[in-house]
């Protein structure tokens, strides 16, 4: 199982044999791998994405960590308060998307750009990832904020949606994993 440190997070992947198990009980999901939900996870996104990610992910193949769901937990507590991930495997063309999700209690922390930057930064030291892609919705400005501290450059809006990306070489930083 993956682990990705960064000063105050660890992003964690789940096994694809608990996504199941944590829609119903997400505190006994949790609990083994040492961790526990906060008060408002899983979000009703993130049960909206573990539900399709019940039927699709197999648990008897191997996770690229990208085709996976990365959970989002406070170090000093080991508590669950949000989650993140790809939206497949990288494209032909060397193009990932990440999405994540912080729950409310937790906004305006930080956490949301630790997440974002240690999952950019994970995806180009794989060489077949060239270019990381988000989205988020016009008037979510937290998002907006997150992408932009690290370093993605609006590439187009459509429908009420921003599209961002960022290239290789603009991604940097530190990040231990575990």
């Amino acid at each position: 199982m993956r682990e990705l440190r960064t000063k105050r997070l660890v992003l964690r992947e789940m096994p694809a044999n608990l996504i199941a198990d944590c829609l119903h009980d997400p505190e006994h999901a949790l609990l083994s791998l040492g961790l526990r939900p906060a008060a408002q996870w899983p979000t009703a996104d993130t049960r909206d994405i573990l539900s399709i990610l019940a039927q699709m992910v197999d648990p008897t193949t191997s996770n690229t960590g990208f085709n996976t769901f990365w959970l989002i937990a406070r170090q000093n507590d080991k508590i669950v308060i949000g989650d993140a991930g790809f939206k497949g495997n990288p494209s032909p063309h060397g193009e990932v998307e990440v999405g994540y999700g912080i729950v409310p209690d937790e906004w305006q922390k930080g956490y949301g750009f630790e997440a974002v930057q240690a999952l950019a930064n994970w995806a180009v030291e794989h060489d077949e990832v060239r270019i990381v892609r988000a989205e988020c919705h016009k008037d979510n400005s937290g998002s907006i904020r997150i992408l932009m501290k690290c370093g993605f450059t609006l590439r187009t809006e459509a429908d009420g949606m921003l599209f961002w990306d960022k290239q290789r070489t603009d991604i940097g930083g530190n990040i231990n994993q575990g």
